[in-house]
């Protein structure tokens, strides 16, 4: 990536739970192992939690360093959370680090942003700067094959009761559910289906999307994903 004398900088937006972070620093360490100047861009409690291997790094002559900001409420958050507390507490984060971030990213001025899915602003900063944004899911392609038929084919609304079963349509292999197992904001209106939608619409305006998969343990849904034209 890094060849020719090209010396490419990318920052790395992880958002702050062990799903989320441990998948994209990795991602950010492979980068830095092919010669990309990468820097992550988090909270100094985060950054605790992956420092080391950081350091290992950097020891090995990797162009890679962690640059923390300040968040006021550092809380880690609860698995037993309410959806509706969750929801909550990820606008709060979202708009109290976006102006640190922001002031982070254009001090940095990267080639490249690479940011997780809870950070949908960074595609407008990302456009502001013409340079490209790439999405980051911690999921795989089948999780975003169903989600996808879900949404477009809504077999969730067409059953009687939470407990009847339907099988998702479109999909390479036959995959069951039940209503009631169904993510609410498919269903429902609630704080979380607005985070959902306006992470989708950036994901929609991003250069490109990043799963936390490989080909060859799911190849029959990234050929969905090819067929439905994702810039995955």
């Amino acid at each position: 990536m890094a060849t020719g004398g090209i010396n490419l900088h990318v920052v790395f937006l992880p958002y702050f739970i062990p799903g989320h972070t441990i998948p994209l620093v990795q991602l950010a360490r492979i980068f830095a192992g092919r010669g990309v100047r990468s820097t992550i861009i988090t909270t100094l409690k985060n950054a605790l939690t992956f420092q080391p291997s950081i350091d290992r790094d950097i020891a090995a002559g990797n162009p890679i360093n962690v640059h923390t900001i300040t968040l006021a409420s550092d809380e880690k958050r609860g698995t037993r959370a309410t959806a509706e507390a969750v929801a909550a507490a990820l606008r709060r984060d979202i708009m109290l680090l976006q102006p640190e971030m922001e002031q982070s990213i254009r001090d940095l001025a990267p080639d490249c942003i690479v940011s997780d899915m809870f950070f949908p602003w960074t595609v407008d900063l990302a456009h502001e700067l013409k340079i490209p944004r790439l999405y980051f899911h911690p999921c795989n392609l089948f999780n975003e094959s169903v989600i996808h038929s879900l949404k477009v084919h809504g077999p969730q609304n067409k059953v009687k009761s939470e407990s009847e079963s339907f099988v998702i349509p479109g999909l390479p292999d036959k995959i069951t559910m039940k209503r009631s197992e169904v993510p609410e904001e498919l269903k429902l209106k609630t704080s979380w289906s607005e985070i959902m939608e306006e992470i989708e619409q950036s994901k929609k305006r991003s250069y490109g999307l990043v799963y936390n998969t490989f080909y060859e343990i799911e190849p029959a849904y990234w050929s969905i994903t090819r067929r439905l034209k994702v810039p995955v």
